[in-house]
């Protein structure tokens, strides 16, 4: 599948800051105490400049002038530019531009050239002679109207001469393509004005054909969140698809109205580089089982901003200049955090392994002749895979895929191969790559965990990299648990490994420097007061207890808001609790006694009822995997 268009300059802007106020400081000192997220110290908002001023805020809040406001505007929206309207690169020999995509209502259109147009020179300038792509990509650009000749090599090998006029022509932020006759495949680099328009003009133009959707989001670095949320519309229906929290703690969603658009699913390619909206887009597929999410990790950005410009404040932006002020939280339509965390996907594979398996999972259902078929059960919706496209297409193209497919699938994952009778038989993902002949697929799970009980959530764990053995893929499941070892856990399950609380019995050098670092900063973990944290102490379970109900009330704003409101009267003096020292008691409480199913039983978040838990006896490396997988899992951030 084809690959994102100036994608790397986007996420720049996005956090672009500037220089050179026409806002005067005392106007800033008001917005930003009116609308920032946090309370600001005084010794920031008492700052002399603009600039300082913001300085002092989040990496997200700033100041623009009217040229980069304009600037800023024009990441989120179709861009009108002019040249030829072609998309190349450079030849591995430098030799000539390779064009990969002909824009259309452009010059190049206009002049029939396609993409595997091969461009040799540049008004009689060999491609060979330029010193980078940038120099012969410069050599196209000019003035509207001007005329440019190249010297083609065509597809059928014909040499030729093409004089084109250069014309304005405009890049879609979002853009759309039918791939092998049923996979619709949009493209979106950010969310504007017009990106509602271009998905709901891809479900009109290609949804006679189309029986399953990919949304490339790998380098999309957000936009508008009320764009975002009217496409995750598109896949899962009418409804909140986002929650913000406020300074004051006030609860606001962004809906989406209508029905879904389609009865097919969305899979979304996301990775390092998805933010803001493209999470909050990721999140809402995710809670509303709109369809599956591949890749990497997302961002992490879990922040909204308020653009304020002329349009509300005339009199303070004149000049269109604007600001933009970190103005609220975001959460997932079920209330869940991504920030810092990300969003984790379905199936955890390298950004640039998404498209293939993709592919691949886009495989039309197959009739009583499947016995080259797979059916696997991911993310609410049922996928087929044909096996001989994964491993036999042309230079193995898609066997890599396959691979990393396999062992980014969930321990004992719905996973069945087709009988050839149209008959299924469940079949585990090492049991494939034996029978297939992958020597090289390498299961993400432990050698020594077999005899556990709760071998399943530690290799969940394993499968998504947030533990990890030793060298010699060991997990250590009875293993006694130390503070250092569950702040790595946590950091690594939270991705942030670093922070700015320092102990004077952590080395900056040690292994767990940087998570204890960042989990005590998120106030997840403590010192005992005098600067010492005891990182090789071993935790009691109750201790275990209290900083897991800490993060679940930080993922969670259901249990962020049951934690602020507390027990009823007399549920902490309860039989349940009574081996529970006094300061244990109301974590032990929410993550055991909280919440009840639909038979009146209480649901237990943590390895076993809270009852049946010896309160102060040493907790386990196993009892914390069992634990957090619970967590994360009964909450909605984990997704098999």
């Amino acid at each position: 599948m084809k690959k994102r268009i100036l994608a790397l300059c986007m996420a720049v802007l996005f956090l672009y800051s500037s220089a050179g106020a026409a806002l005067t400081v005392e106007d800033a000192r008001e917005l930003v105490e009116r609308l920032y997220i946090d309370e600001v110290p005084a010794e920031v908002l008492s700052r002399p400049t603009v600039e300082e001023l913001f300085d002092g805020l989040d990496r997200y809040s700033s100041y623009f002038t009217p040229e980069e406001y304009e600037a800023f505007r024009n990441t989120m929206n179709d861009v009108s530019t002019v040249g030829l309207g072609v998309v190349s690169g450079l030849s591995e020999d430098g030799s000539c531009l390779e064009v990969s995509k002909v824009l259309p209502g452009g010059a190049a259109e206009a002049g029939g050239m396609v993409a595997g147009d091969r461009i040799l020179a540049v008004d009689g300038r060999p491609i060979a002679d330029a010193g980078s792509l940038e120099e012969a990509a410069g050599w196209m650009r000019g003035e509207e109207g001007a005329q440019v000749t190249l010297t083609l090599l065509r597809p059928d090998g014909r040499e030729e001469e093409l004089t084109l006029t250069r014309a304005a022509f405009v890049i879609p932020h979002t853009e759309y393509e039918l791939v092998d006759g049923h996979i619709g495949y949009i493209d979106c680099a950010s969310f504007g004005e017009e990106t509602y328009g271009h998905f709901t003009d891809a479900l009109d133009e290609l949804g006679s054909e189309a029986d399953c959707w990919v949304l490339d989001l790998r380098s999309n670095s957000g936009g508008l969140t009320l764009a975002a949320a009217q496409v995750a519309g598109i896949f899962t229906g009418a409804g909140n698809k986002a929650l913000l929290r406020e300074r004051s703690g006030q609860y606001y969603g962004f809906p989406a109205d209508g029905e879904r658009t389609t009865m097919y699913p969305a899979i979304l390619l996301v990775g390092e580089n998805t933010a803001s909206a493209a999470e909050l887009l990721t999140a809402a597929i995710r809670d509303g089982q709109g369809g599956l999410v591949i890749g990497g990790r997302t961002f992490g950005k879990g922040v909204a901003q308020t653009v304020v410009d002329r349009t509300v404040e005339p009199e303070l932006f004149a000049d269109g200049d604007a600001v933009r002020i970190t103005s609220a939280r975001f959460y997932s339509p079920a209330g869940l955090v991504n920030d810092k965390m990300g969003v984790l996907p379905h199936l955890m594979v390298a950004d640039e392994s998404a498209a293939d398996i993709a592919y691949l999972l886009c495989a039309p259902a197959p009739g009583s002749d499947n016995g080259d078929f797979l059916r696997l059960h991911v993310g609410g919706w049922r996928w087929y895979l044909d096996l001989k496209q994964a491993l036999e297409a042309e230079n193995g193209a898609y066997r890599a895929a396959f691979v990393e497919l396999l062992e980014a699938l969930w321990p004992e994952a719905d996973v069945f191969r087709g009988t050839g009778d149209g008959g299924w038989e469940r079949v585990s993902a090492a049991e494939l790559a034996e029978t297939l002949g992958l020597t090289e697929y390498t299961p993400r799970t432990f050698a020594d965990v077999e005899d556990s009980p709760y071998r399943y959530a530690m290799n969940v764990l394993g499968t998504y990299g947030i533990l990890r053995g030793d060298e010699n893929g060991n997990a250590d499941p009875e293993g006694e648990l130390t503070r250092a070892q569950l702040c790595a856990l946590l950091a690594q399950a939270l991705n942030c490994e670093s922070g700015s609380v320092r102990f004077a019995d952590v080395p900056e050098d040690a292994w767990y420097a940087g998570a204890v670092s960042a989990m005590a900063e998120l106030g997840f973990v403590r010192g005992d007061g005098a600067g010492y944290f005891r990182p090789e102490e071993t935790l009691t379970n109750e201790q275990l207890l209290t900083v897991l109900a800490r993060v679940t009330t930080w993922m969670s704003v259901n249990f962020y808001e049951l934690e602020k409101v507390g027990p009823e009267e007399g549920a902490l003096e309860e039989e349940a609790l009574a081996g529970y020292s006094g300061w244990a008691k109301q974590s032990a409480w929410l993550l055991g006694r909280s919440q009840v199913n639909l038979f009146g039983s209480y649901i237990s978040y943590v390895w076993e009822p809270v009852e049946d838990i010896d309160p102060q006896a040493p907790a386990t490396r196993e009892a914390a995997a069992q634990s957090l997988v619970r967590i994360m899992d009964l909450i909605g951030i984990l997704c098999e």
